[in-house]
C-alpha cells in the first residue's frame, strides 16, 4: 500500500500543481481548464482520502482479528488506533483545504470574491497537501509494517499440520442438524 499511495500523492501534486500552473500564468484564457483541473484534483484528492482510510480501517480491522485468534500481545492494537486516529486528523485538514480553496475558487469565477483570496487559500492548500501527503504516506507505511508483523506472528501461532488436522473440526458437524 506504501507504493500505492506514494504514486496516487505524487499524481495529485502534480494535478493540483497543473491547475495552479495554469491559473497563475493563463487566468483570463484557461479558466474552463483551470476549473476542470480543479474539479479533478478535488476528486483525486476525496479518492486518495476515502481508499486510504479504507485502508487503516480493513487492516486494523484484520489485526484485531489476528491477535484475538492468535492470542497475540494486545499493544499492537492501541499503535493501530494511534496511526489511525493521526491519519484521520490529516485527512480533515487535506479536506478541508479542498473545500476553502474550492469555495474561494468558485466565489472568484462567479465574480462575488477576490482574485488575491484564492491565490492564498490555493498556495495554502498545496503546502497542507504536502505536508500532509508526506505525513500519511509515514503512517501507512507504518500500518504496513505493523500489518506484516502481525501477520506474521500469528502465522507462527496458529496451528498447522498434525495439530490442525487433529483440532479441526469438519464443517457438517459444525452445523446443527435441520429439523422438519
Amino acid at each position: 500500500m506504501p507504493r500505492v499511495f506514494a504514486c496516487l500523492a505524487v499524481g495529485e501534486l502534480l494535478v493540483l500543481g497543473g491547475a495552479a500552473a495554469l491559473g497563475m500564468l493563463a487566468p483570463k484564457v484557461a479558466v474552463p481548464r483551470h476549473v476542470a483541473l480543479a474539479v479533478f484534483a478535488l476528486l483525486l484528492s476525496c479518492l486518495i482520502q476515502t481508499a486510504t482510510f479504507t485502508y487503516f480501517t480493513i487492516s486494523g480491522k484484520t489485526m484485531a482479528q489476528a491477535v484475538h485468534l492468535g492470542g497475540l500481545d494486545l499493544a499492537c492494537l492501541n499503535d493501530v488506533q494511534r496511526l489511525k486516529r493521526s491519519f484521520t486528523y490529516l485527512l480533515a485538514a487535506v479536506v478541508g483545504a479542498v473545500v476553502v480553496v474550492t469555495a474561494t475558487g468558485a466565489m472568484h469565477w462567479q465574480g462575488r470574491g477576490e482574485g488575491w483570496a484564492h491565490l492564498l487559500t490555493a498556495f495554502g492548500a498545496l503546502v497542507v497537501h504536502a505536508g500532509g501527503l508526506v505525513r500519511q504516506y509515514l503512517l501507512v507505511g507504518r500500518q504496513s509494517m505493523l500489518l506484516e508483523e502481525t501477520l506474521y506472528a500469528y502465522r507462527l501461532r496458529r496451528p498447522t499440520g498434525e495439530r490442525a488436522r487433529a483440532g479441526a473440526v469438519p464443517i457438517a458437524a459444525q452445523t446443527a442438524p435441520r429439523r422438519r
